[in-house]
């Protein structure tokens, strides 16, 4: 007999997460080897709309997080236990293993210079942490180390939204989160006709993130339907597709990652997967970049096909992976359970 709390993850979404974090890989995999990346509906590229559900996803389970322990300190605790820990050991390795490999520096060079220990900053989700000195210069894509740690700096300030409307009350009033959904469609959609993409990313995402939210909260908990708070979500959605093609666009591409995420709730045999490898998701994520730089810098782009470099990719990714959840990421999931009260019912 199934207790509720394992009817609670009969879902697939650690293995959507590990999907998406195998769609970056096989986008980046062009990157780094200076092809242009794959799109999808000719507005983003293949691995963005990966992130995109990351973030959807990600909505949805830390709204339903602060709704089952709406305390400050354990919300925080597991975010932090949950992200940092297998970050710091993805960056030293990157800078105490991978750059010495890979410098054309001298190693006196290397370790004297002053951004090598800025990259350091990765470690507390600075933005500006993206090379290392004399790593990578001659690949197709020069100089960035890991293209895929710029999103945890975004999406760590949504955590700290959701903490701080969570203590506000706002998410136990819908309308609280049906207007943020609908002011984040509008600056979503004034942004969109400026040219800077990082701008329109960011402001992509986090309509994505909160849209999630705004799902977990109107659709899921057993809480009756709200006409009200359906018409503004419908009005967001409006709002972003109106007002040009591209902007519609976008918007499917919202809904096309919210069906995900859906697919993946009412699907239950992606639980078994993942409960025999672990999640494997974040680790994948954060080592998949430089083990595809590398690789290319080791061997040069020529040296083997598209589909080769991506196999090899995901091998040495998977296995590192493998290692981050086992060694480190499953030890600090099981310590920030400890002490942390029984779910709370979610307030209708």
């Amino acid at each position: 007999m199934k207790t509720p709390g394992s009817q609670a993850r009969a879902n697939s979404f650690d293995l959507l997460r590990l999907a998406a974090a195998t769609v970056v890989i096989v986008s980046h995999q062009f990157m780094v080897l200076g092809r242009p990346e794959p799109q999808v509906f000719n507005v983003a590229l293949l691995g963005f709309f990966a992130v995109l559900i990351f973030f959807g996803l990600s909505g949805g389970l830390i709204t339903q997080s602060w709704e089952r322990a709406p305390r400050t300190s354990s919300f925080l605790l597991k975010r932090c236990l949950r992200i940092f820990p297998a970050l710091v050991v993805v960056v030293a390795l990157t800078v105490f293993v991978l750059g010495p490999m890979f410098t054309k520096d001298s190693l006196r060079e290397y370790f004297l210079n002053a951004t090598t220990w800025e990259y350091f900053r990765a470690v507390i989700l600075w933005p500006h942490h993206s090379w290392l000195p004399g790593v990578f210069e001659s690949n197709p894509h020069p100089s960035a180390v890991n293209a895929s740690l710029w999103t945890l700096s975004i999406e760590f300030v949504l955590y700290l939204s959701v903490l701080g409307v969570g203590i506000l009350g706002g998410l136990q009033r819908r309308y609280w989160v049906s207007a943020i959904v609908l002011l984040l469609s509008v600056l979503t959609t004034a942004v969109s006709f400026q040219h800077i993409t990082m701008v329109r990313d960011i402001a992509l995402l986090s309509f994505m993130f909160w849209w999630g939210a705004w799902l977990r909260i109107n659709f899921q908990g057993g809480k009756p339907l709200d006409k009200m708070n359906l018409a503004l979500g419908l009005a967001a959605l409006v709002v972003m597709a109106a007002a040009s093609r591209f902007c519609l666009a976008r918007t499917g591409l919202v809904l096309l990652a919210s069906g995900c995420v859906w697919l993946a709730s009412i699907i239950p045999f992606g639980a078994r997967i993942t409960r025999r490898t672990g999640d494997l998701s974040y680790g994948v994520y954060i080592y998949a970049f430089p083990v595809q730089q590398c690789l290319v810098a080791a061997y040069g782009k020529e040296a083997f096909s598209y589909g080769g470099f991506l196999a090899l990719s995901c091998v040495i990714t998977f296995a590192l992976a493998i290692l981050s959840w086992h060694l480190v990421e499953k030890h600090f999931i099981r310590l920030k359970n400890r002490g942390i009260a029984p779910p709370k019912p979610a307030a209708v």
